[in-house]
């Protein structure tokens, strides 16, 4: 007999939870620890419109878009004033307590949550298009993230995914130099053994 009251298995990792908020005050300094996803979001945000106009999407007015593992915000203001209707959700409560601060600071309407995608799934909830960018890595079951995210889509929906791939490279450079050197992320952002490849992400997917 199926047990009908099964629960969800649940994607957070609590180490990255305290992780991130330590670092919850930090989001919105262009200078400071996060300083790459500033001068990386223009890019975001290009591709996301090239590859939604590519489909017949000439604009995002009136999208519904969902942005998991949303952070500060810094996705979630440049998609809104695009005309988006945004949702913004991240499991760490006081990176949603920035996010909503900086948006009210802006005159932006964004919907911010205090969740995880899977309770968005429980309830039912569909978006025109859904997007977390780097966000896989800090999960504790990908498989479980990618099915929930799946979901979250509407039938003719997208989905937007970006992470980093599982290379001496990426150790280098995403982890050494950007954290340790540069600064460009708080150090003990990444682990290296949970960066995940082109290969799996695909299998993921399937």
């Amino acid at each position: 007999m199926t047990n009908q009251n099964i629960q969800p298995l649940s994607t957070i990792d609590p180490d990255e939870i305290r992780h991130f908020t330590n670092h919850s005050q930090s989001w919105w300094d262009e200078q400071g620890q996060f300083r790459i996803l500033h001068r990386m979001n223009p890019l975001r945000v290009e591709f996301i419109r090239e590859n939604l106009k590519a489909e017949g999407i000439l604009d995002l007015q009136g999208l519904s878009i969902l942005d998991v593992g949303c952070g500060g915000g810094l996705l979630c203001e440049p998609l809104a004033r695009l005309g988006a209707n945004v949702t913004g959700i991240d499991a760490t409560a006081p990176n949603i307590d920035t996010a909503k601060k900086h948006a009210d600071a802006m005159g932006l309407s964004i919907d911010y949550q205090c969740t995880t995608a899977e309770e968005l799934v429980a309830q039912g909830q569909k978006f025109d298009v859904v997007i977390s960018y780097e966000v896989i890595e800090h999960v504790a079951h990908p498989g479980a993230f990618i099915a929930a995210l799946t979901k979250l889509a509407n039938p003719n929906g997208h989905l937007f995914l970006s992470t980093l791939n599982r290379t001496p490279q990426s150790y280098l450079f995403g982890i050494l130099a950007a954290e340790y050197i540069l600064g460009w992320a708080p150090k003990g952002t990444h682990q290296w053994n949970k960066f995940i490849s082109p290969q799996e992400l695909s299998r993921l997917l399937e």
